[in-house]
């Protein structure tokens, strides 16, 4: 087989084991364990593959460059997958001096939690979905352009309004 060919080959190879091998981890990290055993079997199966056919071939540097590039693109693809189709949620803080921003969020159907701080600034917590996150930070920039935010995957919500 030409060594390109080959090499085209082993690309897609590593490329599809190692975004399967990024849903895989977003499955477990939300506590789906099954999904992500099928996966990671499915993974293992591609994974071995290419590794053994990249080290029958070792010896040529084209080889190595094409299973490099297939672990950067899976890399790549498996952020997209997780950003576009995997369905979560973010917990968002927010330390603002703006209270006209609490009308805003309320109005734009945001459930918010608040709490006065200290030095005259208010802390705000939010739980949205992952899709909204994108719109969010436009409006709190839009109200507050130095607002403190913070913004981690949430795994469980119980409870309570989520836009």
């Amino acid at each position: 087989m030409n060594i390109y060919m080959f090499g085209i080959i082993l690309f897609f190879a590593r490329m599809l084991d190692v975004t399967i091998g990024s849903i895989r981890t977003i499955f477990l990290v939300k506590g789906k364990s099954i999904l992500a055993a099928l996966f990671s079997f499915l993974e293992i199966i591609i994974w071995f593959y290419a590794v053994n056919e990249a080290l029958i071939n070792n010896d040529n540097i084209i080889i190595l460059l094409f299973y490099a590039c297939g672990y950067s693109f899976g890399t790549y693809f498996g952020s997209i997958i997780n950003n576009k189709y995997i369905k979560g949620y973010y917990n968002v803080i927010v330390v603002t001096s703006k209270n006209r921003l609490i009308t805003k969020l309320k109005e734009s159907n945001y459930g918010i939690s608040h709490i006065s701080l200290n030095n005259k600034k208010i802390l705000l917590f939010l739980i949205i979905k992952k899709k909204n996150l994108k719109y969010l930070k436009e409006l709190i920039n839009s109200y507050d352009k130095n607002a403190f935010i913070i913004i981690n995957e949430t795994k469980d919500v119980n409870n309570g309004y989520i836009n």
